[in-house]
């Protein structure tokens, strides 16, 4: 049994190298195909601009993390306000 539990676990181990080797090969594999697909002169079309989506990403957003910090500012200043009079209110 302990033989058997023995050559699991290198079976295991084996099989996880063994995936990381092709995982690795065939990324390499992927990238050398992939410039010299390039470098053969096929033309690449741009699908989506990355400036649009920066503008588009920008006008969304934007006026979410301006309230987000006129919140933060308010939250701010009236707890200011509230030390300032606590502190007025207790030196009795």
């Amino acid at each position: 049994m302990k033989l058997f539990k023995s050559l699991k676990r290198k079976a295991c181990k084996i099989t996880a190298i063994v995936a990381a080797a092709f995982l690795t090969l065939s990324v390499f594999a992927w990238n050398v195909m992939a410039e010299t697909t390039t470098a053969s002169g096929l033309e690449i079309q741009e699908l989506v601009s990355a400036a649009d989506v920066k503008t588009d990403l920008y006008n969304a957003i934007g006026p979410w993390i301006k309230g987000g910090l006129s919140v933060a500012v308010t939250i701010f200043l009236v707890r200011l306000g509230w030390r300032l009079i606590k502190s007025f209110t207790n030196r009795g």
